[in-house]
């Protein structure tokens, strides 16, 4: 049987999170044959360079930090609607309850859910299956 391929960008400025995520998700995907390619990137201004690297490809998903250095979360939305990828579905994920306040209505328009930190990498996952449905 053959699988459907999604790329999935993961965006956090923790290793550890990069790390579990690009090893869980496609384990995770497996199991329901779908399969995943994680590219990472460790803030806004990496990941804005890696859509570039990846051109004329998209990612299917992009999971997102919100407190990052050098260009946080919610900039990197800026940008990427600015830029053209506003139809990329977006997962946030954030410490602070609060973060759901400071979204402007562009940005709501291409966050699907925000996940409260500490994650999980299964509710990550659960979170990315809904937008990689097989085509």
């Amino acid at each position: 049987m053959e699988t459907d391929k999604y790329k999935i960008l993961v965006i956090d400025d923790e290793y550890t999170i990069r790390d579990i995520l690009s090893r869980a998700l496609p384990i995770f995907a497996e199991k329901d044959n779908l399969e995943y390619e994680v590219l990472t990137a460790e803030n806004g201004a990496d990941a804005l360079k890696r859509l570039e690297e990846i051109k004329p490809e998209t990612p299917d998903v992009i999971v997102s930090d919100i407190t990052m250095p050098i260009m946080n979360g919610l900039e990197f939305l800026t940008q990427l609607n600015d830029k053209g990828y506003r139809s990329i579905p977006v997962i946030l994920c954030s410490g602070n309850s609060d973060d759901m306040k400071n979204l402007s209505d562009n940005h709501r328009a291409i966050v699907k859910e925000i996940l409260q930190k500490p994650i999980r990498s299964l509710y990550v996952y659960n979170a990315v299956k809904k937008y990689t449905i097989p085509r």
